[in-house]
C-alpha cells in the first residue's frame, strides 16, 4: 500500500513542479511587485500602514511600468520592454529586493527617483515617470 501512495505523491509533485514551470506570468506582477517593496519598506521604516499605502498609489500612478511581453522556454524565462530589450525574469526581480534595502530616509517622500538611485539600473528600465 505504501508502495502505491509513494508513486501517487511522485505523480502528483511532477505534475505541480510541471504546473509551475509553464505558467504564464503576468508581466505586471513585477511591476506591482516593485511598488509593494517600496511600500512594504516604508512600513518596515515608519510602521505607519496608511502612509505606506499612499506611497504605493503615489508611486503607481506616476510611473509606468514597461514590461510589454514575456516569453518562457528551457533555457529561462525573459521579459520584452518597451525600448525592445530583453531581461531575464530573475534580473527584474532584484528591483523589488534591492528597494527592500533603500534608507529609510529615501522612502518617506515622493522622490521616487532617489530610491531608484540606491539600486541598480534595472529598476530604471522597469519602471518610468509618467510623461506630463
Amino acid at each position: 500500500m505504501n508502495g502505491w501512495r509513494n508513486a501517487a505523491t511522485a505523480l502528483l509533485t511532477l505534475l505541480y513542479q510541471t504546473a509551475c514551470i509553464t505558467a504564464e506570468l503576468p508581466a505586471s506582477d513585477i511591476c506591482d511587485e516593485v511598488g509593494y517593496a517600496i511600500s512594504s519598506r516604508a512600513f518596515g521604516c515608519s510602521g505607519d500602514a496608511d502612509q505606506a499605502s499612499k506611497i504605493y498609489d503615489r508611486f503607481m500612478a506616476t510611473y509606468t511600468c514597461q514590461i510589454k511581453g514575456y516569453a518562457g522556454d528551457e533555457f529561462g524565462k525573459t521579459l520584452t520592454l518597451a525600448n525592445d530589450t530583453a531581461l531575464p525574469v530573475e534580473a527584474a526581480y532584484q528591483c523589488p529586493a534591492s528597494l527592500r534595502q533603500v534608507p529609510c530616509a529615501e522612502v518617506s517622500s515622493d522622490n521616487f527617483a532617489a530610491l531608484f538611485a540606491h539600486t541598480d539600473a534595472v529598476c530604471a528600465s522597469l519602471m518610468t515617470p509618467n510623461k506630463r
